[in-house]
Order: structure tokens, then C-alpha cells, then sequence
């Protein structure tokens, strides 16, 4: 299979050929997924909940794929996740760690974008594709709070 843009008409149609392979309880579970492109009344796609909830995966021929979760898809974003996801191509799952010491009842959060990316940019990311503006603990600092964090993500994304 070759490479298919998301304005591509082919697009749709190939989501739609992977929902039919899907029992009946998995293709509920993903139709129970958001469609942030839908709007308000807007009439929901399969690409937009594809869109909305999917996941960056590194296929076994080595090109980046996406993969759609019934729980981890679920999952909100934070730019101070608890939460690391990854996809273990060896395991066939998506697999989850605490990046932290979680309280109980606390919200589970994984992040969407580059957490070494500057605010400006995880902002720019998380409103093109993900159409939300992030107003999270560290997206709410300010001042020289927000210099030190910037700081400290721009150091720690050079150790990578």
C-alpha cells in the first residue's frame, strides 16, 4: 500500500475498508469515538474519528501508520502527561507507563504532540490537527515560569 493524504478522497474509502473488516462490537467502539471535525449537529466520518482519535504507529514495512484504540484513544492530552504511549511493533499493542507517581481519581493523560516543542508549536500542532487550543497547567504558565519551562524542554529535547 502506497502513501494516502488525509484530503484525499482515497482516504476515506480506505478507512472505510479496514471499519468493514471489523466485528460488529469493534466497529460500535469505534463509532462511539469523538469527531472533532463534525461540529456541533455536523454529520460525523470515519476519517474524522480517524482524525480525532487516531495514533501515530511505525508499520513493519517501516512507514508511519496510524492505529484508532477503543481506551487509549480516549485518553485527553496534557503538555505535563502521566502517561507515556508507544507503539511496540514487536508486541502488535500500543503499550502505556506511568511517567509518574499517579494520585488516585486523577485524570490519565497522554500527550499528542512533541513535548520539547515550544508552546507556540504544540499550540500551532494541537489546533491544526486536533482542532483545540491546550489550556493545560504547563500552556497556562506564564512570565518567567514559562521562560524556565521553555528552557528546560528545549535542553531536554537536545538529549534525545
Amino acid at each position: 500500500a502506497g502513501v494516502v493524504r488525509r484530503d484525499s478522497p482515497h482516504w476515506e474509502a480506505l478507512i472505510r475498508d479496514g471499519l468493514e473488516a471489523l466485528c460488529e462490537a469493534d466497529q460500535r467502539r469505534f463509532w462511539a469515538l469523538a469527531d472533532s471535525r463534525a461540529g456541533p449537529g455536523g454529520a460525523r466520518t470515519a476519517a474524522g474519528v480517524v482524525q480525532t482519535n487516531g495514533l501515530p504507529v511505525d508499520m513493519a514495512n517501516g512507514r508511519p501508520g496510524i492505529a484508532v484504540y477503543g481506551t487509549v484513544s480516549r485518553f485527553n492530552h496534557s503538555c505535563r502527561n502521566n502517561i507515556n504511549n508507544s507503539w511496540q511493533q514487536d508486541l502488535g499493542k500500543e503499550v502505556l507507563h506511568a511517567t509518574r507517581d499517579i494520585e488516585a481519581g486523577e485524570e490519565l493523560c497522554i500527550t499528542y504532540v512533541d513535548l520539547f516543542s515550544t508552546r507556540e508549536e504544540r499550540q500551532s500542532e494541537l489546533s491544526r490537527i486536533f482542532h483545540f487550543s491546550c489550556e493545560c497547567e504547563v500552556c497556562s504558565l506564564s512570565g518567567a515560569e514559562l521562560q524556565r519551562s521553555e528552557k528546560a524542554r528545549a535542553m531536554l529535547g537536545k538529549l534525545r
